[in-house]
């Protein structure tokens, strides 16, 4: 997992996640895949295992990318003063909620 921080490291925007949100995530990831598994099939498994992490990293910085994206709605939603929120139906109170969601939680 050590060797994944290049995930982290290559997506600095990812302001307000936290390095060890998306290390946890990466993990649960690779873990999930058995990518890592036994390569006693060679070059086919090989690249198989290789595919597979590729595919995990991929739904993983798309993961992160999703989270980004509603951490920043929601402090921008916070943003919006009573009469902005009203022209889209929303309370400051319906605003407090949903910016109070963690960023994970859809």
């Amino acid at each position: 997992l050590a060797n994944a921080r290049f995930i982290f490291d290559s997506f600095p925007n990812f302001e307000g996640i936290g390095e060890e949100r998306v290390m946890t995530e990466l993990a649960r990831r690779i873990n999930a895949s058995h990518a890592f598994g036994d390569y006693a099939g060679g070059a086919a498994r090989a690249t198989l295992a290789l595919s597979t992490l590729a595919t995990v990293v991929s739904e993983t910085v798309e993961t992160l990318a999703r989270w980004r994206e509603r951490a920043t709605q929601r402090r921008r939603l916070m943003e919006l003063d009573t009469r902005l929120l009203s022209d889209i139906g929303l309370s400051r109170a319906d605003a407090l909620s949903e910016a109070e969601k963690p960023f994970w939680q859809a």
